[in-house]
């Protein structure tokens, strides 16, 4: 059985339809053949092409079937490398089609995706898609109806095409609203370009949504050069604070104009440590004098505690009578370290008598 079945992927493709035995020499494991092949391919009609693209799918899942299972592959490895090597050959074939296979690989895609059965054709077909480039764009409606649930297709395939074969004015928006990982790391590679983009969506957005982008802006790094006035904008009126200061602090250098803001942001106990930590990002110097200030205070602050607790520890030996403390003693070390308001309201408690 699964001999007859490797047979038939030999086959298969000279039997669909009057233009297979085109789609057999494009698959050819002769180079002279498949180039000749490709020469007639260009001159046909575009139903023809498709017809074409339509026969080299089919033949594509069925190799794809039996490469996923073992069971169906022939015992014989050499002839399990030939199974894999003509997969191979019969994706090059749809590459060479370019947009005539396009049409016939979204609707493999959409069947695949509406039996929600991974069949491994998602995948292939993405790459496939990708290699076309900008001329795939049409495609980009049916795609983004496809990616409205948290599946692979909608978290990982949908961002990769998007970001290859879509115009920016198409593509980004439709990242930043899909907001997956993926998307994510999509919108930061093409850098600068998304920037503007995104400052727009976080000018609107008042949710986890605005996090998120700012965060996104930070992973650009310098090349969100150009948002940082409305950062500023933005850390002056408090919003997402800790998330914008990090922001600041990984586009480096060009961001120089917020210090000001940052080192303000330095006398907030919540934000201290991470404003100082952006100030020496973006200028290293400031950043070191900075941390050499805030070393001084700290030294400064630990020898008066030190002072006090050894004051402290003095004012009880003097107060101690045979080892022991009486309530007037007690008293008079509270005022001493400066708790005369607590003395006074708890000596006024009713019922509360001295000793």
């Amino acid at each position: 059985m699964r001999r007859l079945l490797y047979a038939l992927t030999g086959v298969l493709i000279v039997s669909m339809s009057g233009c297979a035995s085109l789609g057999g020499r494009l698959i050819s494991q002769d180079s002279q053949t498949r180039n000749l092949a490709v020469k007639d391919f260009k001159h046909l009609d575009s139903e023809s092409k498709e017809r074409v693209a339509r026969d080299l799918i089919k033949l594509l899942k069925l190799q794809n079937r039996m490469i996923n299972r073992p069971t169906s592959l022939p015992d014989d490895e050499v002839a399990k490398c030939d199974v894999i090597e003509a997969l191979h050959r019969t994706i090059d074939a749809l590459k060479i089609m370019e947009t005539a296979a396009l049409n016939p690989l979204v609707e493999e895609m959409k069947n695949e995706h509406q039996t929600h059965q991974p069949r491994g054709i998602q995948k292939i077909a993405s790459d496939i898609i990708c290699e076309m480039g900008k001329d795939a764009a049409p495609a980009i409606p049916q795609l983004k109806a496809l990616a409205n649930d948290d599946s692979t297709f909608s978290n990982f395939i949908f961002p990769t095409i998007l970001s290859r074969i879509g115009p920016a004015d198409i593509a980004i928006p439709a990242l930043i609203e899909n907001g997956s990982d993926s998307s994510d790391d999509a919108l930061a590679a093409m850098g600068p370009e998304a920037v503007p983009y995104i400052i727009k969506v976080i000018d609107r957005d008042d949710g986890r949504k605005r996090k998120r982008l700012i965060k996104l802006l930070g992973k650009i790094g310098p090349g969100s050069k150009d948002a940082v006035p409305s950062l500023i904008g933005w850390l002056t009126a408090d919003i997402a604070s800790h998330e914008i200061i990090e922001t600041l602090g990984e586009i480096g250098p060009s961001a120089k104009t917020a210090l000001p803001y940052l080192q303000k942001c330095c006398e907030i106990n919540e934000l201290k440590d991470v404003a100082m930590e952006a100030i020496e990002q973006i200028d290293p110097l400031q950043g070191a004098q900075i941390k050499d200030k805030e070393m001084q205070s700290l030294q400064k602050e630990t020898k008066f505690r030190q002072d006090e607790h050894t004051k402290w520890q003095n004012n009880v030996g003097a107060l101690m009578v045979d080892g022991k403390l009486t309530i007037p003693d007690t008293e008079k070390l509270l005022m001493l370290a400066g708790y005369t308001n607590t003395v006074t309201r708890v000596l006024k408690l009713p019922g509360l008598q001295r000793l």
